[in-house]
């Protein structure tokens, strides 16, 4: 495994789902906090229990969960590809490097706190309600 990099170029995020979703000073300080790790073909990915980081396949291909039934082969560029290699629920996951991999590792919970900031400002309206005095409410608490 070759020691952690970071990443060059952010637009890079933006093919990656759901990162694609975060705007451009959410993305610079994601990729501020992210790292591209090198894996060698035969190498065990370290994936397993490390459910605090998300994984992306940015080059080569790997095996995901090897010698199980639901083994799957994941290529750089491929529609597979463009989400996490394991879900963050799944602390089983195993992945062995098929040829030279690069692996981005993303955050999962600076993630979440990124993609709640947008969603938290793009979806709450606060109205202030006038009113004339004369409901039930008001009358009560203004005579004890």
């Amino acid at each position: 495994m070759g020691a952690a990099a970071r990443i060059d170029d952010v637009k890079i995020l933006t093919t990656f789902i759901p990162l694609n979703e975060l705007e451009s000073d959410k993305l610079h300080e994601l990729a501020a906090k992210s790292t591209v790790r090198q894996f060698n073909a035969g190498e065990s990915l370290q994936t397993r229990s490390q459910l605090k980081q998300m994984h992306y396949l940015l080059s080569g291909t790997i095996e995901l969960n090897p010698h199980c039934a639901d083994a799957e082969i994941i290529r750089s560029g491929s529609d597979r590809a463009l989400r996490p290699l394991c879900p963050q629920t799944d602390g089983n996951c195993r992945a062995v490097a098929k040829t030279p991999v690069s692996l981005l590792l993303i955050d999962a919970e600076l993630l979440e706190l990124l993609q709640g900031w947008g969603s938290a400002s793009s979806h709450y309206q606060v109205d202030e309600i006038e009113t004339d005095g004369s409901d039930w409410m008001s009358g009560l608490l203004q005579n004890p």
